[in-house]
């Protein structure tokens, strides 16, 4: 893991020193969002899942954030059950 000074303890160094503060704090996000953005326009489920949530009134990068979580959710559930991807595994009902 790199060294990044907004993730420095605080000290009172810190607090009095001239430094800016970094332009992008949340570029460690970026891996994920890029991921996402890839998988909704491959993937049927999370397409629509965007798509969804943009019609309903969501601004684009927040839905992009869910997609992120429902991306990690499914890979979870595929490596918990050692079981392949089934895009239909939703949509069936239990007996």
């Amino acid at each position: 893991m790199r060294h990044c000074r907004w993730h420095t303890p605080f000290t009172t160094a810190t607090v009095n020193s001239n430094a800016e503060p970094p332009a992008h704090p949340d570029e460690g996000d970026l891996p994920g969002a890029l991921a996402a953005m890839t998988a909704v326009r491959f993937n049927p489920l999370l397409k629509g899942f965007f798509d969804s949530l943009v019609a309903a009134g969501k601004p684009r990068m927040q839905a992009v954030g869910a997609c992120m979580r429902k991306l990690v959710m499914l890979c979870y559930g595929v490596l918990k059950n050692r079981a392949p991807f089934d895009p239909g595994w939703a949509s069936r009902k239990a007996p």
